[in-house]
Protein backbone atom coordinates (compact mmCIF):
# COMPACT_ATOMS: atom_id res chain seq x y z
CA UNK A 1 0.00 0.00 0.00
CA UNK A 2 1.49 3.47 -0.83
CA UNK A 3 2.12 6.04 1.63
CA UNK A 4 -0.79 8.78 0.58
CA UNK A 5 -0.25 11.19 3.74
CA UNK A 6 3.70 12.68 3.30
CA UNK A 7 6.33 12.76 5.67
CA UNK A 8 7.17 15.94 7.27
CA UNK A 9 10.99 15.29 5.48
CA UNK A 10 9.44 15.00 2.25
CA UNK A 11 7.16 18.31 2.60
CA UNK A 12 10.62 20.25 3.35
CA UNK A 13 12.95 18.48 1.11
CA UNK A 14 15.03 18.04 4.53
CA UNK A 15 16.71 14.80 4.89
CA UNK A 16 17.58 15.50 8.08
CA UNK A 17 14.22 15.50 9.90
CA UNK A 18 14.21 11.74 9.67
CA UNK A 19 17.05 11.64 11.93
CA UNK A 20 15.31 14.55 14.67
CA UNK A 21 12.00 12.63 14.24
CA UNK A 22 13.93 9.48 15.32
CA UNK A 23 15.36 11.09 18.28
CA UNK A 24 12.12 13.04 19.26
CA UNK A 25 10.46 9.53 19.47
CA UNK A 26 13.42 7.66 21.34
CA UNK A 27 13.58 10.51 24.29
CA UNK A 28 9.52 10.30 24.14
CA UNK A 29 9.53 6.59 24.78
CA UNK A 30 12.10 6.36 27.37
CA UNK A 31 10.20 8.40 29.02
CA UNK A 32 7.25 7.18 28.82
CA UNK A 33 8.96 3.62 29.35
CA UNK A 34 10.39 5.85 33.07
CA UNK A 35 6.61 6.84 33.78
CA UNK A 36 5.28 3.53 33.08
CA UNK A 37 7.30 2.11 36.61
CA UNK A 38 6.99 5.39 38.26
CA UNK A 39 2.92 4.30 37.89
CA UNK A 40 3.43 0.66 39.00
CA UNK A 41 5.07 2.07 42.11
CA UNK A 42 2.33 4.27 42.71
CA UNK A 43 -0.14 1.79 42.56
CA UNK A 44 1.79 -1.00 44.57
CA UNK A 45 2.29 1.86 47.47
CA UNK A 46 -1.96 1.74 47.39
CA UNK A 47 -4.08 0.48 49.93
CA UNK A 48 -5.39 -2.20 48.10
CA UNK A 49 -1.94 -3.51 46.88
CA UNK A 50 -2.33 -6.30 48.97
CA UNK A 51 -4.56 -8.11 47.25
CA UNK A 52 -3.31 -10.69 44.57
CA UNK A 53 -5.74 -9.25 41.63
CA UNK A 54 -4.45 -5.93 41.97
CA UNK A 55 -1.03 -6.84 42.01
CA UNK A 56 -1.56 -8.76 38.98
CA UNK A 57 -3.02 -6.13 37.01
CA UNK A 58 -0.67 -3.42 38.04
CA UNK A 59 1.66 -5.51 36.29
CA UNK A 60 -0.66 -6.42 33.35
CA UNK A 61 -0.70 -2.16 33.06
CA UNK A 62 2.93 -2.02 33.52
CA UNK A 63 3.33 -4.44 30.62
CA UNK A 64 0.89 -2.91 28.54
CA UNK A 65 2.07 0.47 28.01
CA UNK A 66 6.09 -1.06 27.93
CA UNK A 67 4.93 -3.17 24.86
CA UNK A 68 3.06 -0.24 23.32
CA UNK A 69 5.93 2.12 23.83
CA UNK A 70 8.63 -0.24 22.06
CA UNK A 71 6.50 -1.32 19.32
CA UNK A 72 6.54 2.31 18.84
CA UNK A 73 9.89 3.34 18.96
CA UNK A 74 10.42 0.05 16.35
CA UNK A 75 8.00 1.45 14.17
CA UNK A 76 10.02 5.12 14.44
CA UNK A 77 12.95 3.21 13.41
CA UNK A 78 11.81 0.25 10.88
CA UNK A 79 9.80 1.58 7.43
CA UNK A 80 7.31 -0.70 6.20
CA UNK A 81 9.75 -1.10 2.62
CA UNK A 82 12.58 -2.21 5.06
CA UNK A 83 10.64 -4.70 6.38
CA UNK A 84 7.19 -5.49 5.91
CA UNK A 85 6.10 -8.06 8.99
CA UNK A 86 8.14 -6.23 11.60
CA UNK A 87 6.40 -2.93 10.69
CA UNK A 88 3.15 -4.97 10.05
CA UNK A 89 3.71 -6.57 13.57
CA UNK A 90 4.48 -3.72 15.69
CA UNK A 91 1.50 -1.60 14.34
CA UNK A 92 -0.86 -4.34 15.31
CA UNK A 93 0.71 -4.63 18.75
CA UNK A 94 0.87 -1.02 19.36
CA UNK A 95 -3.07 -0.77 18.89
CA UNK A 96 -4.12 -3.70 20.68
CA UNK A 97 -1.61 -3.29 23.78
CA UNK A 98 -2.80 0.82 23.46
CA UNK A 99 -6.71 -0.27 24.21
CA UNK A 100 -5.20 -2.70 26.75
CA UNK A 101 -3.46 -0.56 28.31
CA UNK A 102 -6.40 2.78 28.21
CA UNK A 103 -8.80 -0.18 29.46
CA UNK A 104 -6.79 -2.04 32.31
CA UNK A 105 -5.53 1.77 33.51
CA UNK A 106 -8.74 2.71 33.88
CA UNK A 107 -9.97 -0.30 35.97
CA UNK A 108 -6.89 -0.34 37.74
CA UNK A 109 -7.09 3.79 39.32
CA UNK A 110 -10.74 2.95 39.86
CA UNK A 111 -9.93 0.03 42.06
CA UNK A 112 -6.91 1.58 43.51
CA UNK A 113 -8.84 4.73 45.18
CA UNK A 114 -12.40 3.76 45.31
CA UNK A 115 -13.29 7.00 46.97
CA UNK A 116 -11.70 9.50 45.90
CA UNK A 117 -14.24 12.22 47.09
CA UNK A 118 -13.42 12.44 50.83
CA UNK A 119 -14.55 15.49 52.49
CA UNK A 120 -10.94 17.16 52.23
CA UNK A 121 -11.12 17.10 48.26
CA UNK A 122 -14.72 18.05 48.09
CA UNK A 123 -14.46 21.38 50.71
CA UNK A 124 -12.49 22.26 47.44
CA UNK A 125 -15.08 22.66 44.99
CA UNK A 126 -17.98 23.86 47.75
CA UNK A 127 -17.65 27.37 46.69
CA UNK A 128 -20.01 30.41 48.00
CA UNK A 129 -21.89 32.07 44.94
CA UNK A 130 -20.36 35.77 44.46
CA UNK A 131 -23.06 38.05 43.80
CA UNK A 132 -22.10 41.12 41.80
CA UNK A 133 -25.21 42.67 42.29
CA UNK A 134 -25.81 45.22 45.49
Amino acid sequence: APNVIPSISMLTGIPALGSIWKIGMTVLVYTQIFDAFIMYHVCAASSVATRTWFSILNKMVCFCQIVQQLSLLTLSYISYLQNRCVHVGATTSCLVFAMLYVVLSCYLFKQGNPKPWNNNVSSLYSHDTISFSE
